[in-house]
C-alpha cells in the first residue's frame, strides 16, 4: 500500500509541475488594471494583436495569484521533504551506552614512527 501511494505522489507532483511549468512558460501575459500591469499565467484565447481577449475580476486576479505560490511552496516543501533525510543521515539514530567500548574517546599517547 505504502509502495502505491509513493508511486501515486511521484506522478502527481510530476504532472503538477509540468503544468506549472507549461502555464508559466506558454501563457504568460498581461492585464492593465487601474493604470497597473498584472502579468499571470493560464491558458487563454489572444486577438488578433496578441493581447487576451478576456478579462478578470479583481478576485480572479486574487485567486490565480495564491494558487501560483500554493503550487510553488508545495513543490518546494516536498522536495525540501525529500532531501533533508539525505543531507541528515543519522537524523533519529540513537547509540545505546552498552554498546559503546570502554576505550571510546580515550587518548593514547603513543610515539609516532621514527623518522630515516
Amino acid at each position: 500500500m505504502k509502495k502505491l501511494f509513493v508511486n501515486i505522489q511521484k506522478w502527481f507532483f510530476l504532472l503538477l509541475f509540468l503544468e506549472f511549468f507549461g502555464s508559466i512558460t506558454f501563457f504568460n501575459h498581461v492585464h492593465i488594471v487601474d493604470g497597473c500591469a498584472i502579468v499571470h499565467s493560464h491558458p487563454f484565447k489572444h486577438g488578433n494583436n496578441g493581447a487576451p481577449v478576456h478579462s478578470h475580476p479583481y478576485g480572479g486576479f486574487l485567486v490565480i495569484d495564491v494558487l501560483n505560490h500554493f503550487i510553488a511552496v508545495a513543490a518546494g516543501i516536498w522536495f525540501a521533504a525529500k532531501l533533508i533525510p539525505f543531507l541528515i543521515p543519522c537524523s533519529g539514530t540513537i547509540i545505546p551506552s552498552s554498546i559503546i567500548p570502554e576505550s571510546f574517546g580515550k587518548v593514547y599517547n603513543l610515539r609516532g614512527p621514527p623518522i630515516f
